[in-house]
Protein backbone atom coordinates (compact mmCIF):
# COMPACT_ATOMS: atom_id res chain seq x y z
CA UNK A 1 0.00 0.00 0.00
CA UNK A 2 0.97 3.69 -0.93
CA UNK A 3 -0.29 5.90 2.65
CA UNK A 4 -2.41 8.76 1.31
CA UNK A 5 -2.86 7.30 -2.56
CA UNK A 6 -5.58 5.27 -3.72
CA UNK A 7 -4.16 1.94 -5.17
CA UNK A 8 -5.59 -1.54 -6.67
CA UNK A 9 -4.99 -3.09 -3.63
CA UNK A 10 -6.72 -0.30 -1.38
CA UNK A 11 -9.97 -0.59 -3.61
CA UNK A 12 -9.67 -4.33 -3.25
CA UNK A 13 -9.52 -4.52 -0.21
CA UNK A 14 -12.52 -2.07 0.58
CA UNK A 15 -14.74 -4.11 -1.62
CA UNK A 16 -14.01 -7.35 0.09
CA UNK A 17 -14.51 -6.00 3.38
CA UNK A 18 -18.06 -5.12 2.17
CA UNK A 19 -18.69 -8.45 1.04
CA UNK A 20 -17.20 -10.55 4.06
CA UNK A 21 -18.50 -7.84 6.57
CA UNK A 22 -14.75 -7.59 8.23
CA UNK A 23 -11.34 -5.52 6.92
CA UNK A 24 -9.41 -7.65 4.56
CA UNK A 25 -5.84 -8.06 3.52
CA UNK A 26 -4.81 -9.32 0.54
CA UNK A 27 -1.13 -10.46 -0.23
CA UNK A 28 -0.20 -9.76 -3.78
CA UNK A 29 2.26 -11.87 -5.96
CA UNK A 30 3.80 -9.37 -7.59
CA UNK A 31 3.69 -5.49 -8.79
CA UNK A 32 4.02 -3.88 -12.18
CA UNK A 33 5.99 -0.66 -13.20
CA UNK A 34 4.12 2.78 -14.25
CA UNK A 35 2.15 1.97 -17.67
CA UNK A 36 2.67 -1.99 -17.33
CA UNK A 37 -1.09 -3.88 -17.38
CA UNK A 38 -1.36 -5.73 -14.52
CA UNK A 39 -3.23 -8.96 -16.18
CA UNK A 40 -2.45 -11.96 -14.34
CA UNK A 41 -2.04 -10.53 -10.91
CA UNK A 42 -2.22 -12.90 -8.24
CA UNK A 43 -3.87 -11.85 -5.08
CA UNK A 44 -4.03 -14.04 -1.90
CA UNK A 45 -6.79 -13.34 1.13
CA UNK A 46 -7.20 -15.81 4.18
CA UNK A 47 -11.28 -16.21 5.27
CA UNK A 48 -12.18 -18.51 7.92
CA UNK A 49 -14.08 -21.41 7.41
CA UNK A 50 -17.13 -20.47 8.35
CA UNK A 51 -16.97 -17.15 6.01
CA UNK A 52 -15.93 -19.26 3.22
CA UNK A 53 -18.94 -20.94 3.33
CA UNK A 54 -21.79 -18.09 4.10
CA UNK A 55 -20.25 -16.55 0.75
CA UNK A 56 -23.74 -16.44 -1.24
CA UNK A 57 -23.62 -19.17 -3.93
CA UNK A 58 -26.79 -18.44 -5.93
CA UNK A 59 -27.33 -21.20 -8.38
CA UNK A 60 -23.11 -21.83 -8.23
CA UNK A 61 -21.93 -24.83 -6.99
CA UNK A 62 -18.59 -23.06 -6.55
CA UNK A 63 -17.81 -20.47 -3.82
CA UNK A 64 -14.59 -19.19 -5.60
CA UNK A 65 -16.39 -18.18 -8.56
CA UNK A 66 -19.07 -16.80 -6.63
CA UNK A 67 -16.50 -14.92 -4.63
CA UNK A 68 -14.99 -13.13 -8.27
CA UNK A 69 -18.58 -12.39 -9.25
CA UNK A 70 -19.21 -11.08 -6.17
CA UNK A 71 -16.05 -8.94 -6.39
CA UNK A 72 -16.88 -8.04 -9.77
CA UNK A 73 -19.94 -6.79 -8.89
CA UNK A 74 -18.92 -4.99 -6.15
CA UNK A 75 -16.11 -2.98 -7.92
CA UNK A 76 -18.03 -2.45 -11.18
CA UNK A 77 -21.42 -0.69 -8.79
CA UNK A 78 -18.53 1.33 -7.63
CA UNK A 79 -18.72 0.61 -3.51
CA UNK A 80 -15.45 0.85 -3.14
CA UNK A 81 -15.14 4.52 -3.71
Amino acid sequence: MQPGLRTVQGILEEALALLIRRPIRVTVAGRTDAGVHARGQVVHLDLTGAEWLKLPRGHELDPAVALLRRIRGALSRGWAT
